[in-house]
């Protein structure tokens, strides 16, 4: 009884080697980057650059946040006005040929973004019999639970959130647009960000064009963190 609770002991801990994790990175708009936009309107000057593609998402956000039906955006904002400027993330859009992209909130991006649970803890019972589907399901929900939050904080610590932009300030920050998965080219996408004079009752919008998208397709099966490595068998 004391092998197999030792046994127990050493293969939920390699379980959890073989789940997802979270590591993401923090990321600063590159203001002379080859993809980054710039647009100077009523003394604001606006910065954008697109996370679509594999390479950067998963730089920052540790996923290729496309395949989720997700698209951040970086924008920042520097006032240069000798009066202050309020901005709502709600009034930014971002448009294209087809329509306006629906913005999400870091809520709802983390939601499309986060991981399951079931697959693994099933694969762990039937390599691992000595832990049980119950007790295999219960261990890799918690797991996942935890890497869950963690990407919902990140969401929510990165994202662009609304406030007054004093003079001679910046303000920078993710939005999360809502994408069709299956999409790859986006060939005249632009960032509207709507803005107002502090106490003022007029509005005036900064629109930011981005650089045309062309994607391959994205990618549908699951990363290899999500697979647990196969246990060895004990020693008789």
């Amino acid at each position: 009884m004391k092998l197999l609770s030792a046994l127990a002991v050493v293969a939920v801990t390699a379980m959890f080697g073989g789940c997802a994790t979270y590591t993401p990175s923090l990321a600063k708009i590159d203001n002379t980057g080859a993809g980054t936009s710039k647009q100077v309107s009523n003394s604001i000057t606006a910065f954008a650059d697109e996370y679509a593609s594999k390479a950067k998402s998963e730089k920052v956000f540790d996923m290729n946040l496309r395949d989720d039906g997700v698209m951040p955006v970086l924008v920042t904002l520097q006032n240069g006005n000798k009066f202050a400027v309020d901005m709502k993330t709600m009034d930014i859009a971002m448009r294209d040929g087809s329509g306006t992209l629906k913005l999400l909130t870091p809520e709802e991006a983390a939601t499309k973004a986060k991981k399951s649970s079931v697959g693994r803890a099933i694969g762990w019972s039937l390599i691992v019999p000595i832990i049980g589907i119950p007790i295999a399901a219960t261990a890799s929900v918690m797991h996942t639970n935890k890497v869950n939050r963690q990407i919902l904080e990140d969401f929510t610590a990165k994202a662009l959130t609304s406030g007054t932009i004093a003079p001679g300030k910046e303000v920078s920050g993710f939005l999360f647009f809502e994408v069709d998965k299956v999409r790859t080219d986006f060939p005249s996408l632009a960032v509207d960000v709507k803005l107002t004079a502090d106490g003022s009752p007029n509005a005036f919008v900064v629109s930011v064009p981005l650089a045309p998208l062309m994607m391959g397709a994205p990618v549908t099966t699951p990363a290899a963190a999500d697979t647990p490595a196969p246990a060895t068998s004990p020693t008789k």
